[in-house]
């Protein structure tokens, strides 16, 4: 009888433990899906909100790039200068919004989960 109980006792621990295997893979499962369905939602939204003035300051800078670069001196290379460091802080922020955005809509989402 004890023998028998033992094979019962042993047989449920790995029953359970085989349950709590397949519960924790299935919330792992959930989770990534949650988290590349909100980042791809997340990633939509911030290319249709930012991409439109992203490239036209870009345009725009590239432009006073090709005037002030046809001559070199003192002031333009002061507005060259200027130019990439604004397009390089455009840059910059754009991706720091990008990530802003996407947190935004990974809480909106948790939200409803």
């Amino acid at each position: 009888m004890t023998q028998k109980n033992a094979e019962l006792s042993g047989e449920f621990n790995s029953l359970k433990e085989d349950f709590e295997n397949y519960k924790n893979a299935q919330i792992q499962k959930e989770e990534k899906q949650f988290n590349s369905r909100s980042a791809f939602i997340g990633n939509c939204i911030a290319f249709i909100l930012l991409i439109v003035p992203y490239v036209f300051i870009l345009v725009k800078l590239e432009f006073v790039k090709a005037k002030y670069a046809a001559q070199v001196t003192k002031g333009n290379i002061i507005y060259l200068t200027f130019a990439v460091i604004i397009s390089l802080v455009v840059a910059f922020l754009y991706i720091q919004l990008k990530k802003i955005i996407v947190i935004l809509v990974r809480k909106v989402m948790s939200k409803y989960k």
